[in-house]
């Protein structure tokens, strides 16, 4: 099964404080993996950061984050809606401190294992070890991953100083969105990249900007429900509940999906015959 991107929302806060940027999801049924990336200018080695999001009534967990010293603080958080987002109700992000140029991207995926949790450091649940690093350079690069599933999409939080500092990401990984703060002079950027793995192995972020800046990286792996990922972008589109495909057409009845060509059913990520 292809994983899908919905639209990404993103939004910016300039000035000082703990209020996060006022982030707006489009209307995002439950199921979905509603991940967000952020990033904020930083003093000194706090990386205490992003203190909580809410989405509705769910709550997003961080999953990882980075940081350069008196620089940039990047991170990712998700959560598997069990309640449905209104496009009326914003997404709030909450910071520990008052900090400035804060930035972020949130998007919801379709097709991922919703039953597993992306592991990232110290994370219990089984999946994929996420990493964080950070320098100052125009190759920004890092976040080794040594995965234990095969399909995987692999998501990077990518922060970077400068000018809306342009990225170009290399080795397989794509950048979905960018976001940029407009505090003139101390502008704070962040990338959301992605990449789809078919393999186990181990991973990492590359890349190069347009100037040499600091940066942090931080990754985290997402197994792809049933296996068999594909690029999800623009990924395959429900209509009426019944989902279409370039090579095949099934429906959901009762949450089981049952391909009505072929006559099969995906359980729990197994082909089974529909009796």
């Amino acid at each position: 099964m292809a994983h899908s991107f919905g639209t990404p929302f993103k939004a910016e806060h300039v000035t000082s404080s703990a209020t996060g940027p006022a982030l707006v999801a489009p209307a995002t049924p439950t199921g979905r993996r509603l991940i967000i990336v952020e990033a904020s200018g930083i003093s000194g080695t706090n990386n205490a950061g992003l203190a909580s999001i809410g989405a509705d009534t769910n709550t997003l967990v961080r999953r990882c984050s980075a940081q350069r010293q008196n620089s940039i603080h990047s991170s990712i958080w998700d959560s598997v809606l069990s309640d449905a987002l209104e496009a009326s109700n914003p997404v709030s992000p909450v910071y520990s401190f008052s900090w400035s140029r804060k930035v972020a991207i949130g998007v919801a995926i379709d097709g991922l294992d919703g039953t597993v949790n992306a592991q990232s450091s110290g994370s219990v649940a089984p999946g994929d070890t996420s990493a964080a690093s950070n320098g100052s350079s125009s190759s920004p690069a890092g976040g080794s991953i040594t995965t234990t599933v095969a399909d995987c999409l692999l998501i990077a939080a990518v922060g970077t100083v400068g000018d809306s500092n342009t990225l170009t990401p290399s080795g397989g990984w794509a950048e979905l969105d960018h976001m940029y703060s407009t505090a003139a002079s101390t502008y704070r950027n962040i990338h959301l990249c992605y990449r789809v793995v078919s393999a186990t192995g181990t991973y990492s972020f590359s890349g190069t900007t347009a100037a040499s800046s600091g940066w942090s990286v931080c990754c985290a792996a997402y197994p792809i429900a049933g296996g068999g990922g594909g690029g999800g972008v623009p990924g395959d589109v429900l209509i009426s509940s019944v989902k279409k495909t370039a090579v095949d057409d099934w429906v959901l009845i009762g949450g089981v999906k049952k391909n009505v060509v072929n006559r099969w059913q995906l359980v729990s990520g197994v082909k089974k015959s529909i009796p």
